[in-house]
């Protein structure tokens, strides 16, 4: 009896040791558990790719107790691996090769890879640990399947504080990593839809404007056949000229036979009473370049083109900020 009494002692010593103990290991599960659940509300909600990946990088290494992580996205030729998040302060781009270092070799194998030392596999590539100074101890890596079990990238986490990496994180690491494989794919779909209805929205407004000017040119024709004379003829075809460019003055100049000189015959908008009877040389300003060489003129920078004639700007009132010429 004598020897049970210090037994009894020391079992009682322990039992509140233990107790806080588990109660620690609660409190850490209740906070990955917590944190999982964040991971999921946040993924559900990003569709930005650049701002996803961040976001599950902060998460995973958070949750995995680890001093940094990376995350691979495998290219769509399904030859190489990329990545432009990095954790621990270093932002850069990163390829390899599928089947080339650790990442590479999960990839291609579609297995977990779990070493507590990197530097005892072959496998493993010193050179960035060479060039940055940074020194990996422990390495965890996944594949990232989609909702179809294909892989479409790698989730790795680097040196797990307070020792090497167990089996319950390799489970709890690809679980985040199918989690964020949805939440990746989610984006790449939504960017496609996104890409999609602007090319859609551009081709209906293209042929919005082709239908506008098909209307116009219909209008013109009728136009021309109930014009009674040359100067209602080119009224209306100055207007609607006007109309189809969306602008606020214009003016059709008629070559003379007699000098070969342009005469403002028909102006609208602003400079009417000072261009309207007016006449210009052949090669004088936009207009008399224009029919001199019969091609079309687009100067959205008038005043800084050799071809303008600031005198008669200056003269008529009227200095235009955008100018489309057309020959007759």
């Amino acid at each position: 009896m004598a020897n049970e009494e210090p037994s009894g002692v020391i079992a009682g010593a322990a039992a509140p040791a233990r107790l806080a103990e588990l109660e620690s290991a609660l409190r850490r599960e209740q906070k990955k558990v917590d944190l999982v659940q964040e991971i999921g509300q946040a993924l559900s909600a990003a569709l930005d790719l650049d701002s996803l990946l961040g976001l599950i990088m902060e998460k995973v290494t958070l949750l995995m107790e680890a001093d940094r992580s990376t995350l691979y996205l495998l290219s769509d030729d399904g030859t190489e691996l990329w990545s432009k998040v990095l954790q621990g302060g270093l932002v850069m781009e990163i390829r390899l090769r599928v089947g080339e270092g650790i990442a590479g070799w999960v990839a291609s194998s579609g297995a977990t890879l779990n070493l507590p030392d990197a530097y005892s596999d072959e496998r493993f590539q010193p050179a960035f640990d060479h060039r940055s100074g940074y020194r990996t101890r422990s390495i965890l890596c996944v594949p990232m399947r989609n909702s179809l079990g294909s892989i479409v990238g790698v989730l790795q986490v680097l040196n797990k504080r307070g020792g090497p990496f167990t089996a319950d994180d390799e489970e709890l690491l690809s679980a985040l990593g199918s989690q964020a494989a949805m939440a990746i794919e989610n984006a790449k779909l939504y960017h496609s839809v996104v890409a999609k209805n602007v090319e859609l929205v551009a081709a209906q407004e293209k042929l919005e404007q082709k239908s506008f000017e098909l209307n116009v040119l219909f209008e013109v024709e009728q136009q021309l056949a109930s014009a009674l004379d040359l100067d209602e003829l080119l009224d209306r075809i100055l207007h609607q000229a006007m109309a189809v460019t969306s602008a606020a003055a214009g003016s059709i100049a008629l070559r003379q036979l007699d000098s070969g000189e342009l005469r403002f015959t028909t102006v609208a908008g602003p400079a009417t009473s000072g261009l309207l009877h007016r006449t210009v040389r052949m090669g004088q300003g936009f207009i008399g370049w224009c029919a001199a060489h019969g091609q079309a003129v687009i100067a959205n920078d008038p005043a800084s083109d050799p071809r303008h004639a600031p005198d008669i700007a200056r003269e008529v009132g009227f200095a235009p900020r955008h100018l489309l010429c057309a020959p007759l």
